[in-house]
């Protein structure tokens, strides 16, 4: 199991010495367990047997539960609570001492980025309806609230209550808003699985179907939208395909290719760009990855360009200032290939 680390925090596999750390700081209070499932205990052994749970279940295999340290000192459990397909959901909890320090964002955006980094496409959270700082958490950590649902208020019991969700994904970014995230190896995973229901869509109309762009350079920062180019020697049948896939056309921005996205709402989590076969602007998609690929310097140079200039530039500017860049980055490729 992966210890993670952040500027004030330790997250490491929980050990059989922690279960007087765990009743000290937050098993035993019912101000923490008001607004969790689980009824406050009423002696340390309850502690230690929960403990000896967990670790069977880590000796099982499961990787994914943190106690959350800082200063030498166990002040929490951050854990996955269930996994449904590519989705991860995690729950946690700190310390009453602890709360209001930032602690729990900075310790679930590590947990984020680590279960992002093992191929899980989402990771979802929840809280009872009167815990808002729990939200907050969440929100810090770029999670959007998505709905509410009914649920069991603490194990054991019938009672119910109203909870409140939360998700982000590894993709997806709304409509005219820029961000750029650090890499996330589900990136060629879920690029992957958009290639195969494209090939199934398209059949004959396509040629050949590559994941290009930032995210498929690897290991640099991007915005969290899944480039795909399309190469096609009959370009209105793709075209029709594309749309009965799903596909949202926007036409032909640049010469010889019409763009497309793939999303829910105003959030895009794919661009398709569908080329005219053995084009320029389908060959410069290909060069600019693969030399990217090849030169991890020219890779960082063109993140560090793209960090600065998300910090100055709004969506469209961002895009238009780096064409300098780009255009060079291009010409250097053609003459490398």
């Amino acid at each position: 199991m992966a210890t993670l680390t952040t500027p004030r925090l330790i997250l490491r596999p929980l050990t059989k010495d922690d279960a007087p750390a765990m009743f000290k700081n937050w098993t035993w209070d019912e101000r923490v367990s008001r607004y969790c499932r689980w009824f406050p205990h009423a002696d340390l052994s309850q502690t230690e047997d929960l403990l000896q749970i967990y670790l069977e279940q880590a000796q099982n295999g499961f990787d994914y539960r943190w106690g959350i340290e800082l200063n030498n000192e166990l002040i929490g459990v951050i854990d996955v609570v269930e996994i449904e397909g590519d989705c991860a959901s995690v729950g946690y909890v700190i310390g009453h001492d602890f709360w209001n320090h930032g602690y729990m964002s900075e310790a679930l955006s590590a947990v984020i980025r680590h279960l992002f980094s093992c191929g899980f496409s989402a990771v979802a959270a929840e809280h009872h309806i009167d815990n808002p700082a729990s939200g907050r958490v969440m929100e810090k950590c770029g999670m959007a609230f998505v709905g509410t649902r009914t649920g069991i208020r603490k194990f054991g019991s019938e009672e119910t209550c109203l909870l409140k969700c939360y998700r982000i994904n590894a993709i997806g970014l709304k409509r005219h808003t820029l961000a750029l995230v650090p890499y996330r190896p589900c990136w060629p995973i879920l690029a992957k699985k958009e290639i195969s229901r494209l090939k199934a869509a398209l059949g004959s109309a396509a040629v050949s179907i590559e994941h290009v762009g930032s995210t498929a350079i690897g290991h640099i920062m991007s915005k969290p939208i899944i480039d795909i180019a399309v190469c096609s020697t009959d370009i209105p049948l793709a075209k029709e395909r594309l749309l009965a896939a799903g596909a949202v056309c926007h036409g032909e921005e640049v010469k010889d290719e019409i763009f497309f996205t793939v999303g829910e709402e105003d959030i895009r989590s794919f661009h398709i760009h569908l080329c005219r076969y053995d084009s320029q602007v389908w060959q410069n998609y290909l060069n600019f990855r693969d030399y990217l690929r090849a030169y991890p310097d020219k890779a960082a140079e063109y993140e560090a360009y793209k960090i600065r200039a998300a910090k100055k530039f709004d969506r469209a500017s961002y895009t238009a200032n780096k064409t300098p860049l780009v255009t060079r980055l291009l010409q250097e490729a053609a003459q490398w290939r």
